[in-house]
């Protein structure tokens, strides 16, 4: 006798044995498309109008004197980021491109379980999720207590996500207020009084270009990684180069660095030996200058940057504007001290950035338990 394959998820709450009942979404939900919204009911507050921005960014936009669906209810994102489901707690209207379920089944579980899954669509123009599609989609429902016990737990982890979140998002700003307040001299360190001393940017720093890489040299694999603009931010692929160089082409670990093309600012070097691309540079420091008063008066330069220039704008730095900057430094102590003050300050947003990305990980992967394959 072939023995019957078990519906059940690889962990549970104790006292749960029962299969998991699969179904189309459509069997045990009523689903609707959004629409356009009647101007003349959008009031300054109300019932949340709830749109494809809503849901990819968690804000409120505008508002609705009557409502379209009745909470505990739904959101589904018909296009863009398509198949992210959000529980909503209150009654609401869905515009176009968001899908909305009203179900018996526990939102926060079946929100999870939408999320947990992909819905891939095939399209040969824009792809989009449609009522039919998303009914289609088959789901595994446990009994409701066990629906409830999923929900709340997967909703104290996202409001400890969410919280993690809220706690870096606070400690970048403090940083960027205390940057700006130091470095425009509205605050000091007690016991530091002397005028700061202004002077180029090119008097105290020097800026090195990295190697211009022909596309042909850029390797697989090598003896040395190379480092690109990318591999600060959001890209982990490396190319490698087995070249010997000149000395000034290689950054080590702690030494200054800055992206100038397409992301910009100053970083640190935490890793092994690389070459840096040409896109970088090297930045050398004589004793006018402390490394981390450095980085972080960088780090406020770039701010500045930032706040004079329309965001749609792609800015353009060169080493000439770099090193002609006008730029008030303080004595050697009150640089240290400074930086130290910073130091601290981009130690617990590490932490933090560390501690966000492994929660994120760990729901990840009790998602893929959680719930069946």
């Amino acid at each position: 006798m072939t023995e019957v394959k078990r519906r059940v998820p690889l962990i549970r709450f104790k006292g749960f044995s029962d299969d998991w009942n699969e179904r189309k979404l459509g069997e045990v939900s009523h689903i609707v498309a959004g629409g356009d919204i009647d101007k003349r009911i959008v009031a300054d507050s109300g019932y949340p109008v709830i749109g494809n921005s809503l849901i990819n960014h968690g804000i409120q936009g505008y508002y609705a004197r009557t409502y379209r669906i009745k909470a505990p209810a739904l959101t589904v994102t018909g296009r863009g980021d398509i198949g992210r489901a959000e529980a909503r707690k209150n009654n609401f209207t869905p515009v176009v491109r968001v899908l909305a379920i009203s179900t018996s089944i526990n939102v926060d579980f079946l929100a999870a379980s939408i999320n947990n899954l992909s819905i891939l669509i095939e399209s040969t123009g824009v792809p989009q999720l449609t009522v039919p599609q998303l009914s289609s989609y088959k789901v595994d429902i446990p009994l409701k207590e066990e629906q409830s016990l999923i929900g709340d737990f997967l909703i104290h982890l996202d409001n400890l996500i969410t919280a993690n979140q809220r706690k870096l998002e606070l400690l970048n700003r403090l940083k960027k207020g205390y940057l700006q307040q130091i470095f425009d001299q509205k605050l000091r360190f007690t016991g530091f009084k002397d005028a700061w001393h202004k002077c180029k940017l090119g008097d105290a720093a020097t800026f090195i270009n990295g190697k211009a890489f022909k596309q042909s040299e850029l390797l697989d694999s090598g003896r040395y990684p190379v480092l690109r603009v990318g591999n600060f931010y959001t890209n982990n692929s490396w190319y490698f180069s087995n070249l010997e160089l000149q000395d000034k082409f290689y950054a080590k670990k702690g030494d200054l660095l800055y992206t100038w093309s397409a992301t910009f600012g100053p970083h640190i070097w935490a890793g092994n030996k690389v070459i840096y691309h040409y896109h970088i540079w090297k930045i050398e420091l004589n004793n006018k200058i402390e490394k981390q008063f450095a980085l972080e008066l960088l780090e406020a330069d770039k701010t500045k940057i930032l706040n004079n220039t329309n965001g749609s704008t792609m800015i353009h730095i060169t080493k000439n504007e770099m090193e002609s900057k006008k730029i008030y430094i303080p004595n050697n102590n009150e640089q240290e001290k400074i930086g130290n003050f910073f130091r601290i300050i981009d130690d617990l947003v590490i932490v933090n950035q560390k501690k966000l990305k492994l929660l994120r990980k760990q729901k990840k992967a009790l998602l893929q338990k959680i719930f069946i394959q």
